[in-house]
């Protein structure tokens, strides 16, 4: 840690330099080499010279240093730095979590490659499923319109099969037609409904059968398109349908095999502990310092022992092979060791937080670890479930054949049921159109009845005319001869000629029971003339139209 400073010209560097390469010692040692090297590189010295030169050495070694502060300053000193090694607990823990965390990434790293290369041979396979997935939905989309179709059809038709019940329920059959102590009924009245409450029946039956045929068929591609995508949330490219926002935003960020979070949580974890050990390296140096000052100041090292016996008890071996320090080394050490100490407490408290700063990304590789784990885990519940859909797959192919078949033909027999009921609507029509040429007919056979009586009395008024005309020519005949002619020669002279009657019968449809009637009589009904006209037009205005509704169906 660098902010632990301060310069030592007698030791050529930086005291934290110097004491980090050895003991106060080696420091002192190489104060006398770099002293005796700059004396070489000088003349000579006299006997004298040299004699007195190691007497003031000897001297310089021997009088005690002039203090900068004081011994209970020192101590407070030395407490301190003493206090301030405990964070060393923290770096031994720090040293565990930061190998712990490079034993996760590459647990991670390792498990995390293994799901992306399983996740890519699935991802694959669903590409297929798919493909599956989407000719089967195709062959419902195509029986969904055909359905719409078909209820159109049927919409149609059963509309205009109504719409025939309703003119022949509108349509009276006239009086004139019936016998006369009945009541009033319409041409409904004589049609068979059963054939209509059959084929809607039978349609419903088939329209019925359609809805199953489709319900299963969607029963199963429901079925496959959520196992698809079940398998789609097992590798996590598709969130829960009830993921929070806070789990599809994972699921966003899902862990990569070589995911730059994880080697960032790493490398902050090892920096961080890389500043920990240069932290903790100063504050011993500062210790360490602070012995050789505590050891080198009069009356400091009594005291000391007397406040804090342990520390002179556990360092008591080194402390003896210290070697003492010149005036001007003991007074550059203890301005290095007050100048230290005024950032122990900060080096302390920031070693704290970076051991923290190590727990926490603990914390968050253990996290992304279990997510890890929990995708691998998924990727191999996704790879279970895929082999048993493959397993799956020809039968899906048999259900769409079987939809495919079972629709065809109740389709068709939908068909045939509207091919009959557009039968039984044209019968209606032709029922109805029938009717009007009933009533045509009927007023066609009442003229020629009219005629035929009108024929009848001609005759009969041309017969009496001949008659009474022969009656009078054989009265002026015997008028004229019988007295000249015997009566007995032609006997039926005086009989009447052959006469006829005619005379309609009463009942024509019974030879064995007719018997002549008194009075004529017309057997044809007479009609309103505004009826007849009526079913004249009705008989020229239909047609044509259901023929190409029937082909439609056909």
């Amino acid at each position: 840690m660098a902010s632990l400073r301060g310069s030592n010209p007698a030791f050529g560097t930086t005291p934290t330099t110097a004491f980090k390469n050895g003991s106060l010692n080696t420091a002192k040692e190489a104060a006398f080499k770099m002293a005796d090297a700059k004396q070489s590189r000088q003349q000579p010295l006299s006997q004298t010279q040299a004699h007195n030169y190691a007497r003031s050495r000897r001297q310089s070694l021997v009088e005690p240093p002039k203090p900068a502060i004081s011994a209970e300053r020192l101590i407070d000193i030395l407490l301190a730095a003493k206090s301030s090694l405990a964070s060393v607990a923290n770096a031994v823990n720090a040293t565990g979590n930061v190998a712990e965390v490079t034993a996760l990434l590459e647990d991670a790293v390792v498990t995390s490659t293994q799901t992306s290369f399983v996740t890519q041979g699935i991802k694959s396979q669903i590409r297929l499923l798919k493909q599956l997935r989407d000719s089967m939905l195709s062959t419902l989309e195509l029986a969904d319109a055909d359905f719409k179709q078909i209820l159109a059809h049927i919409e149609q038709a059963n509309i205009q099969l109504r719409d025939r019940l309703i003119m022949l329920s509108q349509t009276a059959v006239h009086k004139a037609l019936r016998p006369q102590d009945e009541e009033t009924r319409t041409l409904l009245d004589f049609a068979e409904e059963e054939n209509v409450k059959s084929i809607e029946q039978d349609l419903s039956v088939a329209v019925n059968e359609l809805q199953d045929a489709r319900s299963a068929f969607q029963n199963e591609c429901d079925r496959f398109i959520a196992d698809i995508q079940t398998l789609e949330v097992l590798i996590g490219i598709r969130p829960a349908p009830n993921a929070t926002d806070k789990e599809k935003t994972r699921l966003s960020s899902a862990i990569k095999p070589h995911d730059p979070e994880l080697t960032k949580l790493q490398t902050s974890a090892q920096s961080n502990l890389d500043d920990i050990a240069t932290s903790l390296d100063s504050l011993s140096k500062h210790f360490d310092h602070c012995l050789v000052a505590v050891k080198s100041m009069p009356g400091a090292l009594a005291l000391a022992r007397e406040r804090a016996p342990e520390i002179w008890s556990q360092q008591h071996d080194s402390l003896d092979q210290m070697k003492p320090v010149t005036a001007q080394e003991f007074m550059q050490l203890i301005s290095v060791v007050v100048e230290d100490s005024t950032i122990v407490d900060d080096t302390s408290a920031q070693i704290n937080e970076q051991t923290r700063m190590i727990e926490q990304a603990l914390a968050q590789m253990r996290d992304k670890l279990d997510d890890v784990q929990a995708r691998y885990l998924h990727t191999l519940d996704a790879f279970v479930m895929l082999k048993e859909s493959g397993a799956r797959i020809h039968e899906l192919i048999e259900a769409e054949r079987l939809f495919t078949q079972r629709w065809a033909l109740e389709k068709r027999n939908v068909r045939e049921n509207l091919i009959s009921m557009d039968t039984l609507t044209r019968c209606f029509d032709d029922y109805h159109r029938t009717y009007h040429a009933l009533l045509v007919e009927a007023d066609r056979r009442r003229h020629v009845e009219e005629r035929i009586h009108h024929v009848w009395a001609k005759a009969r008024e041309q017969v009496d005319r001949l008659m009474q005309l022969d009656a009078t020519e054989t009265e002026r005949f015997r008028s004229d001869h019988g007295d000249s002619l015997p009566g007995d020669l032609w006997p039926d002279l005086d009989r009447p000629i052959q006469s006829f009657c005619v005379v309609p019968m009463n009942d024509s449809r019974n030879a064995d029971t007719t018997r002549p009637s008194t009075t004529f009589e017309f057997g044809m009904p007479k009609l309103p003339g505004d009826l007849v006209e009526l079913a004249r037009k009705t008989m020229s205005g239909r047609g044509g139209k259901e023929k190409t509704l029937r082909e439609r169906y056909a």
